[in-house]
């Protein structure tokens, strides 16, 4: 039974990474819808299950989110929805676990900026951003930077 399941892993993570290089070539030509459904396609195939056993496993799922981000935006300057501010939480949440925590915050920051600007101050978008920053100084044993986040 583990051998089977070994061989659908491995099979998952060959499937990733065709999605990923046929997303990565569609980007590079220009096709930004094309392109953000193969990323998407690409980690949704990884699945977490598969980033959180090594390193350079989770180094190349955040790899996998910067493209995603940037695919979105479609190259350009990036726009305010809330789907780019998700995007930012996402990729912040692994940065934050991989320790990369000043990136992770300034992630959070930018996300509870595109929150308010599109959906308010009042948010859940916004509060999980705050969320986020508090979980960050929480990881660096700062509890009362974290305290105030979590209020």
């Amino acid at each position: 039974f583990e051998r089977i399941i070994n061989t659908s892993e491995e099979h998952r993570i060959l499937i990733a990474e065709a999605l990923w290089t046929e997303g990565e070539a569609a980007r590079a030509q220009g096709e930004t819808a094309a392109a953000v459904a193969l990323l998407e396609q690409a980690m949704d195939a990884r699945g977490a299950g598969l980033c959180a056993d090594s390193k350079a496993r989770r180094d190349c799922v955040i790899a996998m989110q910067q493209h995603l981000l940037v695919a979105r935006a479609g190259g350009g300057v990036e726009e305010a929805t809330e789907q780019a501010a998700r995007d930012k939480v996402n990729l912040a949440r692994d940065l934050r676990d991989r320790g990369d925590y000043a990136s992770a915050v300034a992630l959070y920051q930018d996300a509870r900026a595109v929150f308010t600007t599109v959906s308010g101050v009042d948010s859940r978008g916004v509060a999980a951003s705050y969320q986020g920053i508090g979980n960050v100084y929480r990881a660096q044993g700062q509890y009362v930077e974290a305290l105030e986040y979590h209020q």
